[in-house]
């Protein structure tokens, strides 16, 4: 079993999917992100929970326990694999430098 924590920066199909995949295998999913906002938890968040969350709100933002987190705290987020699953240009130079420590979310 792959025991890692993720994180997934867009959940549509790609995110939701690979979301999904990663957590049947024993990871566990700790932040997401869509275009309206973001959901963390490092205990963990359910990918089905998280959809029916979003198809009934319009966002994972919000999601019952969980705090909320922006795109760039998703990015430095300490976590052993990152999907990036939304619009292309999204991480950027400036991104890749920001030091983890730093609070942005």
């Amino acid at each position: 079993m792959l025991r890692a924590t993720f994180a997934v920066q867009g959940f549509g199909n790609v995110g939701y999917f690979a979301a999904t995949f990663l957590a049947e295998q024993g990871s566990k999913l700790i932040a997401v992100t869509d275009s309206s906002g973001g959901a963390y938890n490092p205990g963990g968040l359910n990918p089905e929970l998280l959809l029916k969350h979003k198809s009934e709100n319009g966002s994972v933002k919000n999601f019952p326990g969980s705090k909320e987190i922006n795109t760039v705290g998703l990015y430095t987020l300490d976590c052993d694999i990152l999907v990036p699953a939304a619009l292309e240009n999204q991480i950027t130079a400036e991104i890749a430098q920001k030091n983890q420590s730093q609070d942005y979310w």
